[in-house]
This record gives C-alpha cells, structure tokens and sequence, in this order.
C-alpha cells in the first residue's frame, strides 16, 4: 500500500495543475483504531431496524496500513431484539465536515456475499432532517447486485422522511474490472462536488453526474457534510435473513482524502469539475434553484 509521501507526490502531479489543496488525509498507519480526533466509531448502536447487523466498536481496527471494517456472523442482543451479524461504522460528525472539493478514497470492497452492503458516504443530519441536508452516496456495492457493480447515488427530497430519489430511480452504476472483482484489489472512489453539478468517479474514469435542477427541485448541498465508511447487511432481493456462509468479510480502507479548491471561485462553488451525462440531458446544466 502507498505511504503518506506517495499519496500526496501521486496527487501533487494530478491535482496541482488544477489548483486543489489537500486539507484532509488519513492513511491509517498508526495505532490500533482509527484516530478518534478524526473518526467517531460506533459502538452498539444500529441504523434502522431494516438491517441485520449491530454495529460494535471491535469491528472497526487497523492493520497492515488500512481501516477494517469487519462483519461477522454473531449472536448478541441489542435491547430486546436478537441479531446474528456484527459490523462496523466510523463517521467523523462534528470532527470534520467540508462542503464543495473533491474527497476520494482507497478501497478494497469485501466479498460479494448476498445482501453484503460497504458504503462510503457523505450526509448532513445534525440541523437538517434525512434527506433535507442531502446524502451523497460515493460508494456502495450490494453482494455481487447487477453484475458484481458499485453504485453512485444522490438522495435528496423537500420533507423530512420523503426521499425524492426514490420517486426518480436514478443513479449510476460502474462495472466490476474486467476479469476480476471490486473484492480483488484496491480501487480508488470519487466524487467531485461544486455549486451545481455532483460526479462520480472509480480509478479516474467519471461514470455519472447530478446537476441541480434536474429533476425541477434537486438541489446541491452548499453546506458542510461529514464522511461516513460502514459495512451492513441490506435486504436489496436477497432472503431475509441474509444467509450465515461466508463471513468474517472485510472492507478496506487504504486512504481517504478531501480537496478544496483553491483558484477562483473555490468559496463559491463555482469551478470546472468532471462531467458525465449518464441519463441525464448535457446540454441543459442548471442552475440551483434560488
């Protein structure tokens, strides 16, 4: 796995043309665990009672220079309630939080198990309600779903609890490596956000973008979202409960960073990023609604 001075030298060659500035970095290559002055790590607590895993601070550990977030087949109990798998969650709420830049990681998904579910995502839910403030989901992959592809997707919406994205079905999708898995090696995930146009990239190739506007009431975040890296167990066409063969599984995590721009307009969220119009109309970028 690269080092800290090949990550930024890798970077600096790609990035400086462009005028972006590296203002959040880990590589993971100290401690035992993630580094609480940039990550939360959540410890007995669940997402919702539509997952069948628990989420436990023990699964989340370095080694070898990357997070782990680890998922097991375990019995334990959470209040009344049974649940048969464990798993990890680090978010770094209210530690570190950034809007417009680019923000990209290094990461080997785990295998593809029916139901297996690794997310890297952005959201705001401290003063807005889900999915008010908006939730960028830069990386998730569902056990092998639509041909072994990861996925990038916005979810948005006027109310609390009445996701627009739903209504619309659209997001993109990017296809396994030619021969191989996302489970076979390291892939880097990144998603260029700016005033009014969201893309999505995996090894540098932009696969699909959300622009405001499109459709009538998207809109794109100006404020500050924080980073989330989990591993669950979803109930995306798979039997529920998700069959018990496979596991330990592990997600993980080489390197994140985060990049603001640093030329003109980079306060405003008006610079170039990468486009790719997948099912969207190019030639009619909006502006965000006023």
């Amino acid at each position: 796995m690269p080092n800290l001075l090949l990550v930024l030298l890798v970077n600096f060659f790609c990035l400086s043309a462009a005028e972006y500035s590296l203002i959040f970095h880990d590589d993971f290559t100290s401690g035992s665990i993630p580094d609480p002055k940039n990550w939360n790590i959540w410890d007995n607590k669940t997402h919702g009672d539509k997952e069948w895993q628990l989420y436990l601070a023990d699964e989340v550990y370095l080694e070898n220079g990357a997070m782990v977030i680890r998922t097991r087949v375990r019995d334990v109990q959470y209040g009344l309630k049974p649940y048969h798998f464990t798993s990890g969650w680090v978010d770094t709420s209210k530690k570190f939080e950034s809007n417009y830049g680019k923000y990209s990681a290094r990461i080997k998904l785990p295998v593809e198990l029916p139901g297996l579910w690794p997310a890297y995502w952005l959201v705001q839910d401290q003063t807005k309600c889900w999915p008010m403030g908006g939730e960028v989901d830069i990386l998730e992959a569902v056990g092998g779903l639509k041909n072994d592809s990861v996925f990038g997707t916005y979810h948005w919406g006027t109310a609390c609890g009445q996701d627009a994205w739903a209504k619309e079905h659209r997001n993109g999708d990017f296809p396994h490596p030619k021969g191989g898995h996302f489970s076979d090696d390291f892939h880097n995930f990144t998603v260029y956000w700016n005033r009014t146009v969201i893309t999505w990239e995996v090894d540098g190739s932009a696969y699909v973008s959300r622009v405001a506007g499109q459709p009538q009431g998207l809109f794109i975040p100006s404020w500050n979202l924080f980073t989330i890296f989990n591993t669950a167990l979803s109930f995306w066409g798979v039997p529920q409960p998700p069959p018990r063969l496979g596991y330990p599984a592990f997600m993980r995590v080489d390197w994140v960073s985060v990049w603001k721009w640093s030329g003109p307009g980079g306060d405003t969220g008006d610079f170039e990023i990468p486009y790719n119009g997948t099912g969207l109309v190019p030639s009619s970028l909006a502006s965000p609604p006023v």
